[in-house]
């Protein structure tokens, strides 16, 4: 996920195909003006409670737009 919502309609369960090495990723900038501290906090948690120990947090000085120098680093992760 990057700089958005996670739905709330989603399950741990909807997540159970994934292969043991998979990795999920939230990804927000620290000054994004849709991301208070509060809602960073929330989307954390729900990325926690639906992804445990594949979840990956990558937050970066920015605004709300795609950061695209994070994306080529994470690529390389496939």
């Amino acid at each position: 996920m990057h700089s958005g919502g996670i739905p709330k309609e989603l399950r741990k369960e909807d997540f159970e195909f994934l292969d043991l090495n998979a990795k999920a990723y939230l990804i927000y900038g620290t000054e994004d003006e849709f991301i208070t501290e509060e809602r960073a906090k929330t989307e954390r948690d729900k990325a926690n409670a639906l992804f445990k120990d594949k979840l990956v947090i990558n937050s970066f000085e920015g605004v709300h737009e795609v950061n695209i120098q994070l994306l080529k680093v994470i690529s390389k992760d496939f």
